[in-house]
């Protein structure tokens, strides 16, 4: 479950880097999956390993998630700014 949460992290900030929608889609499992993956890694005491790759993959899923907020973020504030400058009336 580790590296499954550290794929999907990886996958949810390439993909909001480079087109936005694989950001949320992938950021929201990486982040539940690498929770679960590190409670279960904790609760064995030690027994089981890759409590540090699930712990990457919830920080990378959450940076995906980040990223692509950010960008929508960024395209509203663009949207309304062209509006205020009369570029999008008809």
């Amino acid at each position: 479950m580790a590296v499954l949460a550290l794929v999907l992290g990886l996958l949810a900030v390439v993909g909001g880097v480079f087109c936005l929608v694989p950001g949320p889609i992938c950021g929201v499992p990486a982040v539940i999956v690498g929770l679960l993956a590190h409670r279960r890694i904790t609760s064995t005491g030690g027994a089981m390993a890759g409590a540090n790759l699930a712990l990457a993959g919830w920080i990378c899923g959450l940076a995906g998630i980040l990223v692509a907020i950010i960008y929508v973020g960024l395209f509203l504030a663009g949207a309304i700014a062209l509006g205020d400058l009369g570029y999008l009336q008809s």
